[in-house]
């Protein structure tokens, strides 16, 4: 059983597609000393960021991989330096925020009564439009996750799953399963849905 880490850092790396040059300079070994010399013994690493992109060189998504990733083994070497260091590396993946995914996939989305979805308009900056693990975005998540595993096998620290949640929905796939379990909502006309 490994020990609870004292001082945990949260590396917060969620990267619009539109800044150029992620991880040009980034240096490993530069990165672990300063990690250590921290005192840090364990810090967050991305796999899946907010805006939906990838850090690492993904063979079952290559599509999502960062367009502007210059340094294409981001994640593994992040995970590698900081081992040698003797420092943990827990993956973080996030779950019910990822513009990308909302913006292409929008039957993954919650949706309230009146058929919006959650969050704000695509028009606005930020990615606070939240997917329905109830769709088949589970689907692609289990894939994405079981591909982070198996990248990093004995590697891997754990997964940090972010933005997890239990929220109202109403898309196809709940009411669809709200029907199957005999569920019954009633609309504020009294109408049965």
């Amino acid at each position: 059983m490994k020990q609870l880490c004292s001082r945990q850092v949260h590396l917060d790396f969620h990267t619009s597609e539109n800044i150029p040059g992620i991880g040009a300079r980034f240096d490993p070994q530069d990165f672990a000393n300063t990690v250590k010399e921290a005192h840090v013994n364990s810090m967050t690493v991305f796999a899946r960021c907010h805006h939906g992109w990838l850090y690492y060189p993904s063979e079952r998504f290559p599509e999502l991989v960062h367009p502007h990733l210059e340094y294409k083994n981001l994640l593994l070497d992040q995970v590698r330096a900081l081992h040698k260091k003797g420092i943990n590396a827990p993956v973080y993946i996030t779950v019910q925020w990822d513009y990308h995914s909302a913006s292409t996939h929008p039957e993954w989305l919650i949706r309230k009564k009146d058929g919006s979805h959650e969050g704000g308009p695509f028009t606005e900056p930020g990615f606070y439009q939240s997917l329905c693990v109830n769709t088949s975005y589970w689907e692609f998540l289990k894939a994405h996750t079981a591909e982070v595993c198996e990248l990093l096998g004995d590697e891997l620290d754990g997964i940090f799953f972010d933005i997890v949640g239990i929220r109202p929905c109403w898309c196809a796939s709940c009411r669809a399963e709200m029907k199957k379990l005999g569920i019954v909502i009633i609309s504020r006309q009294g109408i049965r849905v």
